[in-house]
């Protein structure tokens, strides 16, 4: 049966998620900008096939999802927006919480991420959800279902609606729930626990925003976070723990991208865009200027852990690995190159299903 009550336990089972194909993009008629389109595809997958080459070398299984089927005619011919390819995102979609496991609702994953993070509101457009041909978490499902888990897919339930999966930190007995703000879900977090999480003592952790882009337990004792100090010292909900604050770093150094982003509502493709001299620029601004300034200086707390003493990050930070350093980390430098341009780093495109180890409690005191 597989497991996880603690992401820094040795990981065995990991999907790694997959986006659109070079060729999706053959029918965006301006030459210049299917090219661009096409060079982030192919870089994409590059760097995921090199992330499943690292686990792989761990001893890691790891399993890649179905890319959805997108009528991409139907779209055009509607004048509708082609929604984002969200099989590269598994950790948005599911979740092993001890031997449960958490599917979200496919309807509100894909109208978050097209109407919401991705494309913002345009013109009041509505989605075409015509992707449902292909599920693609079924192979994932099964083999599930084959290890004899229980699989909770929270369709109809409204308790979990509010809650993303990427939002909860699995820490042994204590499961950690991020919130936009501290009482965004107060109301149903103890209904949630007694209905699902009997055995954990479940918390809020105010992270104003992207979860696991926000703050990462690394291993028990260690915190980083991109929140300052002033803002969250983290003493509450883990008391006695070092906190490494690196509040320029993440997220937070990308406001100027964020901002052209949300100028061009520009990191997918809208009918009557495909000759935007504007949406050219930007997605040329970002293979040009972003992605090589990503590379170089800003790192994120968007990391995947292998097991307590091996980390996958994207980048060096000095003060992040001198604390590695002194825990007895080893920092496995892979650099997502397209991870601003996607909305998800290293921890967002993966998703584990098993990993060794049996539910720790770190913090007896609390009973």
């Amino acid at each position: 049966m597989y497991s996880v009550y603690q992401h820094w336990d040795k990981l065995k089972t990991c999907v790694v998620g997959k986006s659109y194909p070079p060729e999706f993009y053959n029918f965006i008629k301006n030459p210049k900008l299917r090219t661009l389109f096409e060079k982030i595809a192919i870089e994409t997958e590059e760097d995921f096939i090199k992330l499943e080459n690292l686990l792989k070398s761990f001893n890691v299984k790891t399993i890649r999802p179905v890319v959805p089927e997108v009528n991409v005619l139907e779209h055009i011919t509607s004048g509708e927006m082609i929604p984002p390819p969200i099989s590269m995102i598994p950790r948005d979609q599911m979740i092993m919480i001890g031997e449960t496991f958490l599917l979200f609702p496919y309807e509100h994953i894909i109208k978050k991420a097209t109407g919401q993070r991705h494309l913002g509101k345009l013109n009041n457009q509505r989605i075409i959800d015509n992707t449902k041909k292909v599920d693609w978490w079924e192979p994932i499902k099964n083999i599930v279902k084959q290890n004899n888990n229980t699989i909770i897919e929270n369709k109809h339930d409204e308790l979990l609606k509010l809650i993303p999966a990427n939002g909860i930190t699995r820490c042994g007995k204590d499961l950690y729930f991020g919130t936009d703000n501290n009482k965004i879900i107060n109301l149903g977090l103890k209904k949630i626990q007694q209905k699902y999480f009997n055995n954990y003592r479940c918390h809020e952790v105010p992270t104003y925003g992207h979860v696991d882009g926000v703050y990462k337990p690394v291993v028990p004792g260690l915190i980083v976070s991109t929140i300052h100090a002033d803002e969250i010292s983290y003493e509450k909900e883990f008391p006695n723990w070092e906190v490494i604050h690196i509040s320029d770093e993440g997220w937070n150094a990308t406001v100027e991208w964020s901002q052209l982003k949300a100028k061009n509502n520009g990191s997918w493709w809208i009918k009557g865009y495909e000759e935007d001299d504007e949406l050219i620029e930007f997605v040329e601004t970002w293979l040009k200027d972003w992605v090589g300034y990503v590379e170089e200086t800003v790192f994120d707390v968007n990391m995947l852990m292998i097991d307590e003493k091996n980390v996958i990050c994207n980048g060096y930070n000095k003060t992040v690995f001198d604390a590695f350093e002194r825990y007895g980390i080893t920092p496995h430098i892979l650099n997502f190159r397209h991870r601003y341009f996607w909305d998800g780093g290293l921890h967002c495109i993966t998703a584990d299903l098993d990993r060794e180890g049996s539910m720790q409690d770190y913090f007896p005191m609390r009973g």
